[in-house]
């Protein structure tokens, strides 16, 4: 009986030294998931047609506002000395400036253009200011007007015209910008890809994304309104400075805030650069 056993362990024993050569079958190792054949097949279709339906689609067509703010002519000069004038341009909640012209005054000259995209189509019209920029205070708005969006350049034509400008002196009496107008539809800028994860089986696709980046300047907060001046706060400087004119005194005690010792540097200021 013994004899019998030992013999039978070592056939076993032989039998696991031996190594079977040949092909192994195809479900070898292979974790049955629940899915069949068609199941993963129908899946990986899928997958490829979606793959193929990115690969061929367009990009995004939208809208191009092109407007150019060639120059204004104003009837007043603000300044204190110069006016630096530059225009704000407001469509909405995108706010555009164009740079200032040194020594500008009455006759800026600008020439800069801007490309706004994705108006609402209820827009029909945009806001133009003009500014004296200052030094030692706030800049300050001396001229605006309400630019209409002629529904002509939606047809492809070139609106080029002068508007007449508000401010101090009354409606319309303040002077006139010159500002062109265009209209284009084209292939939206290319903005980065965003990337989606599919299901078991799905490749991962990079669709592109629909938005257009746009600059939006921050508003500055507001300043308080400047301390009344009075004839006794102007006195004193006109004794310091006589040849000045009483309303150039009170306008810079205005733009400073008060404070006479600014006042009084800027008034030196000016009869420097006179000088």
């Amino acid at each position: 009986m013994a004899s019998s056993v030992n013999g039978v362990s070592a056939h076993r024993n032989d039998y696991r030294k031996r190594v079977v050569l040949g092909p192994l079958p195809e479900d070898f190792l292979r974790v049955n998931n629940g899915c069949t054949e068609r199941q993963q097949q129908e899946q990986t279709d899928h997958a490829m047609a979606a793959q193929l339906q990115m690969m061929n689609r367009t990009q995004p067509v939208v809208g191009r506002l092109q407007v150019t703010v060639v120059r204004a002519t104003l009837h007043k000069n603000y300044g204190i000395s110069r006016m630096d004038p530059f225009a704000r341009l407001h469509f909405g909640q995108q706010v555009f400036e164009t740079h200032t012209d040194p020594n500008g005054a009455k006759n800026p000259v600008w020439n800069k253009t801007f490309y706004i995209y994705q108006l609402p189509r209820s827009f029909n019209s945009f806001l133009v200011e003009i500014y004296d920029e200052r030094t030692l205070s706030d800049d300050e708005r001396i001229a605006w007007v309400t630019v209409p969006l002629p529904q002509s350049i939606t047809q492809g034509e070139i609106c080029d015209k002068w508007y007449k400008l508000s401010g101090r002196l009354g409606e319309e009496m303040e002077g006139s910008i010159h500002v062109i107008m265009s209209y284009q539809t084209g292939v939206a800028p290319p903005a980065a890809p965003m990337v989606m994860y599919g299901g078991v089986g799905y490749p991962t696709m990079t669709p592109y994304a629909s938005s257009v980046p746009v600059y939006q300047m921050p508003q500055p907060a507001p300043r308080p309104a400047p301390p009344p001046i009075t004839d006794d706060d102007v006195r004193p400087l006109l004794a310091m400075f006589p040849k000045v004119e009483a309303d150039v005194v009170r306008s810079v005690l205005e733009a400073s805030y008060g404070n006479k010792e600014a006042a009084v540097e800027a008034l030196l200021a000016m009869q420097h650069t006179e000088s």
